[in-house]
């Protein structure tokens, strides 16, 4: 079969041990530049369904990478994303700083992929200080005016700036930054940013775990 049909049972059955070893055979009659894109875009399809596939699919394909850097750091973005979602912090953690490398210091790429190193921090590290926080924190504070404005950037990077205030001993900062971090959540702070994703179906949302709310819940109690 082709690689474009097997991708297509893939989808269509999942992954099995079998249609993979299928998959790997295609992909050799394929360009060696296009197999890591081959592989992390049918990963995404299979993720929801199959975790453990989608990652083995990934994984072989950067093996057997010889590309640019724009697939090289897709491959691990998208392995981050799904080891995210599956609440797996410190692989996804690692993930995304491959991701980081694989840009070649790439400016544009720097505050986004950081943002995904905060989360990962924050949750690994259960919403406590470190100084790992505070340089990705700077970082992030490099983003653009359209990530900024990114309710999930105003969110995360909300709630770390809370945890370096507060080990400061800032709390009048500690105070703008819960604020900032609830209207966020809660959908009350709407900008510009709003109106254009709206009209492309797009959600400007603050993407909360558990995790985030219920630091949120215990820092109302210090004000």
């Amino acid at each position: 079969m082709k690689i474009t049909e097997i991708e297509e049972q893939l989808e269509l059955n999942g992954f099995s041990e079998d249609l993979f070893s299928e998959f790997k055979a295609a992909l050799r009659r394929v360009p060696k530049s296009s197999r890591c894109q081959h592989c992390y875009t049918t990963a995404c399809e299979l993720q929801a369904n199959d975790f453990l596939g989608a990652i083995k699919m990934i994984e072989y394909g950067l093996s057997d990478c010889d590309t640019d850097y724009i697939d090289l750091m897709r491959s691990y973005l998208n392995l981050g994303i799904i080891y995210e979602s599956n609440e797996k912090y410190i692989e996804a953690k690692e993930a995304y700083k491959n991701a980081l490398k694989a840009t070649q210091d790439k400016s544009g790429y720097l505050s986004s992929l950081s943002m995904n190193i905060l989360r990962m921090e924050l949750h690994i590290n259960d919403f406590s200080y470190t100084e790992e926080l505070s340089a990705l924190y700077n970082d992030v504070c490099e983003a653009d005016t359209f990530e900024k404005e990114m309710r999930y950037f105003i969110f995360y990077g909300s709630i770390a700036k809370m945890i370096i205030s507060e080990h400061n001993g800032d709390m009048t900062s500690y105070l703008c930054a819960y604020n900032s971090a609830v209207s966020a959540l809660d959908g009350s702070a709407v900008n510009a940013i709003d109106k254009i994703l709206n009209k492309h179906k797009f959600k400007n949302e603050a993407k909360a775990t558990d995790a985030s709310i219920e630091y949120l819940r215990k820092a109302k109690s210090k004000l």
